[in-house]
């Protein structure tokens, strides 16, 4: 893991998820983490 998990690193995480099949994504509970909304939304429109 990196140590600043901001949206970079999370658009790295989705897009591998992405990759290996994930088509998309129903939930997603932050807990208030940075950049995941923004990587999220990016990925998976």
């Amino acid at each position: 893991i990196e140590s600043t998990e901001g949206a970079k690193f999370w658009m790295k995480v989705f897009n591998d998820l992405k990759t290996r099949g994930v088509e998309d994504v129903l939930i997603a509970v932050t807990d208030g983490l940075k950049g995941i909304p923004e990587a999220l939304g990016a990925v998976f429109p």
